[in-house]
């Protein structure tokens, strides 16, 4: 039960980021902001799942 929390979790993330980064595309205001941000969370999302599997 605790693996299935975090993968959901993960999924949502990813999904909002993938609207964000289409918002993003199709905006193209606040660019040089914005993907700093959003690369510093995938690389935190990225991490979370490793941390799990090593701890498993």
């Amino acid at each position: 039960m605790t693996n299935s929390l975090p993968q959901a979790f993960l999924t949502y993330d990813l999904l909002e980021l993938s609207k964000m980064m289409r918002q993003i595309l199709n905006t193209q205001c606040h660019i040089p902001v914005l993907p700093m941000t959003y690369t510093i969370k995938v690389k935190k999302l990225k991490q979370r799942p490793i941390a799990t599997l090593s701890s498993n």
